[in-house]
């Protein structure tokens, strides 16, 4: 965690940004916000295919917090769809019809 709280603070102070959130693969994502840092572990599954998992850990971060969400709420959420990302073989079939996962 050292290298993430590492990373995620040359990000703070050369970017300007309010939050850090560094995606950390299969271990979670790690958020920092400028005071401290915190690893939210991701849900464990059996991985079959990893192809828009990171897209898929992005775009719900991005629609929980234009929703209003808190960033621990969003970072959860979005750790989940990449979760459900990667238990499926298919990456464009995972989220099938536009729907959103229910957590």
């Amino acid at each position: 965690e050292r290298d993430a709280l590492a990373a995620s603070q040359k990000l703070f102070e050369e970017t300007g940004a309010k939050h850090i959130v560094l995606k950390w693969g299969s271990t979670g994502a790690y958020y920092y916000d400028g005071h401290c840092g915190r690893l939210y572990p991701s849900f464990k599954v059996r991985a079959v295919d990893s192809t828009g998992a990171g897209d898929s850990f992005t775009a719900e971060l991005a629609v929980c917090l234009a929703a209003g969400c808190r960033i621990e709420e969003a970072i959860r959420k979005a750790n989940a769809a990449g979760a459900i990302c990667v238990s499926r073989r298919i990456a464009v079939g995972s989220f099938r019809g536009g729907r959103r996962p229910v957590y």
